[in-house]
């Protein structure tokens, strides 16, 4: 069991330098291609990801706005606080150098949700080793046969199940 450990949290701690390196190396990606600051939030990325463009995320948004704000509630003043508040500046833009740098980008990207899982898997395998050696430890310790279990159900006066446990020292 500890051997199972060892490789779980092995296994734990070298995806999670993978997902820093696919992390590093798709920031830096954007910036070089796409001419976008480095240290920007995950929605950020998720955008110049989804978008060839600044200008095209803006347009979308502006069209969702419009139909939303203008052509459904017709508010004006909404309208243009959405737009202030979801359009992104020249400063903030982007814009690819070609659609196979996009591509590429978003191969990293995956890449690095894909370590993320097997991470959480490799944190899953650890937490469920750890629990197949406290039933082993619990049931198999050498007890007699005749040992009641520690667990045990029962209904309270209001007729509530409650579950007990017994520890003896």
């Amino acid at each position: 069991m500890i051997a199972a450990d060892l490789i779980a949290i092995l296994a734990w701690t070298g995806y999670g330098d993978d997902v820093k390196d696919f992390t590093n190396g798709y920031k830096l990606y954007a910036s070089q291609y796409a001419g976008v600051p480095v240290n920007n939030n995950d929605r950020y990325y998720q955008h110049i990801q989804q978008y060839y463009s600044s200008a095209d995320f803006n347009a979308f948004q502006e069209m969702m706005a419009r139909n939303y704000y203008l052509i459904y509630n017709y508010d004006p003043t909404a309208f243009n606080e959405y737009l202030a508040n979801n359009l992104y500046t020249d400063d903030e833009g982007w814009q690819w150098q070609s659609p196979e740098h996009q591509q590429q980008f978003k191969s990293i990207r995956r890449k690095r949700q894909k370590a993320k899982m097997y991470q959480n898997l490799a944190l899953g395998a650890l937490i469920l080793n750890r629990a197949v050696s406290a039933v082993d430890a619990l049931f198999l310790s050498g007890k007699s046969k005749h040992t009641q279990l520690p667990v045990y159900f029962s209904v309270s006066s209001d007729r509530a199940l409650l579950i007990n446990y017994s520890l003896e020292f």
